[in-house]
């Protein structure tokens, strides 16, 4: 208790400290419209422990703590008066636990399907996590629902004993059929070791996780994994919790490792399989860091990636993850052990408000940025009175170079100074004209790219831009800006996007606001890629860096250069065209702070209208008593009985009709009917948004 108090009085001097020197800077007036989000000022603060976190948020340090995973945690918080908001949603995420297949016995299939059935998964997992986490056996979590495998090989944990035979489906009956002799007592002997099918020992091996001071659950479930494979008489195997930027760049940048843990937050399709699995993808810098190489996991691979036709992906899909647990697959079943994929729960001070859940993401997401506000009578934070929210970031960044950045604490400062040029819809997940106001494919396409390269059975891609999207400098974004950012990561070849620059041939922009990206593959999700990493790198930031050596681009401090570059100077020269600029990160305080951009294209009330159409479109209809002939439209964020009266009143009527209600038809057909009370039923129970009043 007294640490416990030492701490709270620490955070409370530091926040003091950091509400007195905000990292702002104020350059030129504003527009006489608001636009962006509801809140001024984003701050991200590192608070690695747990326990700090929890204190933190408890002491209003902080007013964002995303990430929960102990169940004490989320029932402490939820017991307070008031009780802090929690949202829950299964997430687009992964754990897994990588074997290095180029290291001696490692690439044995053998000896890692041994070490899956000596893992106690459903033990762990309920033991420490509890209904936080979801095991799993697939790369591809629960939240991605259609492309999950529903017939995944099962190996249950068996650890077996000395006395197996030779295939028992045991640790030891796998080892002794693979030609492994045991010597030891039998299971529990902690001095026992295995020889290999030639006689030698088993090489000493470490398996990094994250440290106990900022993931103790990772780190317990590592020693917990580890000790059960002691059990088993494999006692050259290690546990070592390590620093996580550490490691991770061991793991993607140099590929020296034995055996790793790590997390991974994924999006709504299963492209990363192609990113993690396929040969192509065994370099530094990308995500095949264990080394996969099968000639007949790549052409399935390939279809998922560059395949137009959603059957043959889905089955390319469900047979990808069936070879991944599949012991006659040697070159690479068990290369990665899959852990679990979480349920996000994210917790908030009660006076917030405007926080948008959404499955896949949680609430930890981009709409939930532009609309979260103070519920409260000066609309500002309490105690402090500024329109500041502060987030809790779990690790002090590596690096905020967006070319080099890999771990999700270093993009969650980044990201808010970005955005794409598609948005998802939160509820749904359709996707959304944002800083792109439409694209067309063409594919399979035949021709000559406007370099004079021809292509056979590629796409083509083209996007159109709105013209009042602006650099965060104050320069107008443009259809060139797109063409100078993807050449230059395909011309320099930059490793953590070269699953989605390898196909471009040519990337030509006609005019300010179109450009077309011309590949020699086809592909449903580059869409998505060339979308995202489209507005990644402003050339009056990046053109001095094009054709420097790769260490040089990737070792570029963007986020500590302050050159002006524009009419609108940024302090530093990471920015992009997102909601919020970045104004510096602070490593003493282990602070970022990021402010408004108040020339976002979208303003404060447009992005407010746009959550309440979308969440009409998915069944929020309006109050019961309301009357389509006399009265305005008074959605109220929730999908109820209120909703279904509103439908029911006004089924199976056509527009014109006395007893048509226009807002009952939330697919805008004209028409009244199942496909309209389906999407109803589906998404009943649901709010729009939280705060103090849910």
């Amino acid at each position: 208790m007294k640490s416990n108090k030492l701490f709270e009085i620490a955070l409370a001097s530091l926040l003091a400290t950091l509400l007195l020197m905000p990292l702002i800077v104020n350059v030129t007036a504003p527009p006489a419209e608001r636009r962006g989000p509801k809140i001024d000022l984003w701050r991200l603060l590192t608070i690695k422990s747990p326990d700090d976190q929890l204190i933190a948020i408890k002491t209003g340090v902080i007013d964002m703590l995303p990430d929960l995973i102990r169940p004490a945690d989320i029932e402490d918080l939820g017991a307070q008066t008031p009780p802090y908001i929690i949202t829950d949603a299964p997430g687009f995420h992964m754990g897994h636990i990588g074997f290095n297949l180029r290291k001696p016995v490692i690439d044995d299939v053998a000896f890692r399907h041994a070490l899956l059935h000596g893992y106690p998964q459903e033990d762990i997992i309920a033991s420490i996590y509890e209904y936080t986490v979801t095991p799993v056996r697939s790369l591809v979590p629960p939240a991605q629902a259609g492309w999950k495998n529903p017939a995944i090989p099962t190996h249950p944990f068996n650890h077996g004993d000395m006395g197996d035979a030779p295939g028992t489906e045991s640790v030891f009956g796998i080892l002794y059929a693979a030609g492994y002799t045991y010597h030891g007592t039998g299971y529990g002997d902690l001095g026992a070791y295995w020889l290999t099918p030639g006689d030698d020992p088993i090489p000493a091996y470490v398996m990094w996780t994250p440290s106990y001071e900022t993931a103790p659950t990772s780190a317990e479930h590592g020693a917990r994994l580890m000790d059960e494979w002691h059990r088993c008489g494999l006692n050259t195997l290690e546990h070592a919790p390590a620093d996580f930027n550490w490691y991770t760049g061991k793991v993607f940048d140099e590929q020296d490792f034995d055996i790793y843990m790590i997390f991974w937050g994924l999006g709504r399709f299963p492209d990363h399989l192609y990113d993690m699995c396929h040969s192509s993808q065994d370099v530094p810098g990308a995500y095949n860091a264990v080394g996969i190489h099968d000639d007949v996991l790549d052409p399935l691979l390939e279809t998922i990636k560059f395949g137009l036709n959603h059957a043959e992906k889905l089955d390319a899909a469900f047979e990808v993850q069936r070879m991944l647990y599949d012991e006659t697959e040697a070159d690479c079943a068990f290369a990665y052990l899959q852990m679990y994929s979480r349920v996000y729960f994210n917790s908030f001070q009660p006076e917030l408000g405007g926080i948008v859940n959404s499955m896949g993401y949680g609430s930890d997401n981009d709409w939930t940025l532009y609309n979260i506000h103070w519920e409260t009578t000066s609309g500002l934070r309490p105690v402090t009175e500024d329109n500041m929210v502060i987030y809790c970031n779990g690790e002090a960044p590596a690096s905020l170079n967006p070319l080099q950045a890999s771990t999700v604490y270093e993009w969650n400062i980044i990201n808010p100074t970005m955005t794409g040029l598609i948005q998802v819809d939160p509820y749904t997940h359709k996707d959304l004209p944002w800083a792109a106001t439409d694209w067309t494919i063409e594919g399979p396409w035949t021709g000559t790219a406007p370099n004079g390269d021809p292509i056979v059975d590629g796409m083509k891609v083209t996007y159109n831009l709105r013209d009042d999207v602006y650099w965060q400098d104050g320069n107008l974004f443009t259809a060139y800006d797109c063409e100078f950012s993807l050449e230059f990561m395909r011309d320099n070849e930059i490793p953590r996007y070269t699953a989605a620059w390898t196909p471009i041939v040519d990337v030509h922009a006609t005019s300010a606001t179109s450009f077309t990206v011309y590949a020699n593959e086809t592909g449903q999700f580059y869409l998505y890629d060339w979308a995202g990493m489209a507005p990644l790198l402003p050339p009056q930031v990046w053109s001095h860096m094009d054709g420097k050596p790769l260490p040089d681009i990737l070792g570029y401090e963007v986020w500590k250069n302050t050159t002006d570059t524009g009419p609108w100077p940024t302090p530093y020269c990471l920015f992009g065209i997102g909601p919020m600029v970045f104004q510096g990160y602070d490593e003493v305080g282990m602070y970022s702070d990021e402010t408004r951009f108040e020339y976002f294209f979208k303003t404060t009330d447009e992005l407010g209208e746009m959550l309440v159409d979308m969440f009409h479109k998915v069944g929020d209809c309006a109050p019961p008593d309301y009357d389509h002939r006399t009265d305005p439209v008074a959605y109220d964020g929730l999908i109820n009985d209120d909703d279904q009266s509103v439908m029911s009143l006004s089924f199976g009527y056509l527009s014109g009709e006395p007893e048509f209600a226009p807002h009952a038809d939330i697919n805008s057909d004209d028409f009244v009917d199942m496909s309209d009370t389906s999407m109803l039923s589906f998404y009943f129970g649901w709010r729009r948004d939280f705060g103090p009043s849910t």
